[in-house]
């Protein structure tokens, strides 16, 4: 359980800077394109995945 907890804080600090980041057209497609690495890798769900395009996006 503390595995999954660590993997989620990660993530979700990761998300937060890649939402606060100061060119967004371009640190968005580099976001959305780490995060469908991470997806890839098997380390993102597909709900999670989803969440973050979400937050990138908006």
């Amino acid at each position: 359980m503390g595995r999954a907890q660590a993997r989620q804080e990660a993530f979700d600090a990761y998300v937060r800077r890649a939402a606060a980041a100061d060119t967004p057209r371009t640190n968005q497609a580099e976001t959305l394109a780490k995060l469908s690495r991470l997806k890839e890798r098997g380390d993102l769900s597909d709900d999670e995945f989803q969440r973050a395009k979400d937050k990138a996006l908006h």
